[in-house]
């Protein structure tokens, strides 16, 4: 069942909360203010470079293990990061090119990180500090140019919370810190947030890799039934006309019944040759998931309306229905599944 209404506070900034007036909701705002300040002066440390690296390798890990040590700042009494993977350096000090795109993507990719700004992204130790190490070899940068820009103010100028961006202030809750010191850009959190709700707006349009994947798989199943000989030359790593055939084919899919059991699909034109075109409707309330028939809409209800199906508006806005990296809960492939058991 559908929960009440979310209360979002998103973009706002309570500085008249008290204990008086909302309990819970200002213990809460300092929570929220000793994360920030933790993690402004790990920022912090970081853009100066005031850390040590000091190896932690065990013989009992299968990969080398540095601990980032941080005696050398003296403004907050920081722990030590332990357990950490940091990249073995290129010989002028970057990490690999590749390794760095690939953190940059997690970052960008990750909606949470974009409206957190860069203190949320300090909670991935393990990218964030090797985007630092490859800010202050010879390759100077993170990869983010916003990242870097923030580092070189905090190096070079005062080290004031209120260039950041509240990690908070974007959030449903807002921000519940009434003296919270970092920034409430209300204007370039709006357009951040709208570009991820667009980005969640372009993959409701797509098939989902659910729907891809089931239909694959029951491709591929018929082929091998089929033909048995085909699955002992696929198992042999041997290329298979077929096989390509079907992978070419999914990917000119435009939409696939929902129901598991149907998997009729409506292809992008021009028609794969040997395919026959299916018309499709959708459901008339999320307006995402299409079926070929009003006979598939009622035998997949039971497991559509977990998904679950609401008005299209709601599906974009409700980060609860959506994982860190993008994807819808509960439509992706089994093993990226979160929401079904």
């Amino acid at each position: 069942m559908v929960g009440p209404p979310r209360r979002v506070n998103r973009f706002q900034h309570f500085k008249d909360i008290t204990p008086a007036s909302d309990r819970s909701g200002y213990e809460l705002g300092q929570k929220q203010r000793e994360t920030s300040l933790e993690q402004f002066h790990y920022l912090c440390a970081a853009s100066i470079q005031a850390f040590t690296s000091v190896d932690a390798s065990s013989r009992h890990l299968p990969f080398g293990r540095e601990e980032l040590e941080f005696s050398k700042y003296t403004d907050f009494p920081l722990k030590n990061i332990t357990d950490l993977k940091l990249h073995l350096p290129r010989p002028n000090g970057s990490v690999n090119p590749g390794d760095i795109r690939l953190y940059v993507d997690n970052f960008t990719n990750d909606w949470q990180c974009r409206e957190g700004g860069i203190l949320r992204c300090t909670y991935d130790v393990r990218a964030f500090w090797n985007l630092v190490m490859n800010f202050h070899s010879k390759a100077r940068t993170t990869g983010i140019q916003a990242f870097d820009d923030l580092l070189i103010k905090l190096k070079f100028e005062e080290r004031r919370p209120s260039i950041v961006p509240c990690q908070f202030f974007a959030r449903e809750a807002g921000c519940l810190d009434p003296e919270c010191p970092f920034l409430h850009d209300a204007e370039a959190c709006m357009r951040e947030r709208e570009a991820v709700l667009n980005e969640r707006r372009m993959k409701l349009d797509q098939v989902t890799s659910r729907e891809s994947m089931n239909w694959y798989k029951k491709e591929s199943g018929q082929l091998w039934d089929q033909f048995p000989q085909l699955k002992k030359r696929f198992m042999d790593g041997k290329r298979i006309p077929e096989e390509d055939r079907i992978r070419a084919d999914q990917r000119r899919i435009r939409r696939v019944c929902a129901n598991p059991e149907c998997l009729a699909v409506h292809w992008k034109e021009p028609v794969p040759e040997g395919r026959t075109q299916v018309d499709m409707r959708r459901c008339s309330r999320c307006a995402v998931t299409y079926y070929c028939s009003g006979e598939c809409q009622k035998k997949d209800w039971k497991r559509h309306k977990k998904e679950p199906c609401l008005p299209y508006e709601e599906l974009v806005d409700d980060d609860d229905l959506w994982g860190e990296w993008g994807q819808r809960k509960g439509t992706e492939n089994q093993m990226f599944n979160f929401s079904e058991g």
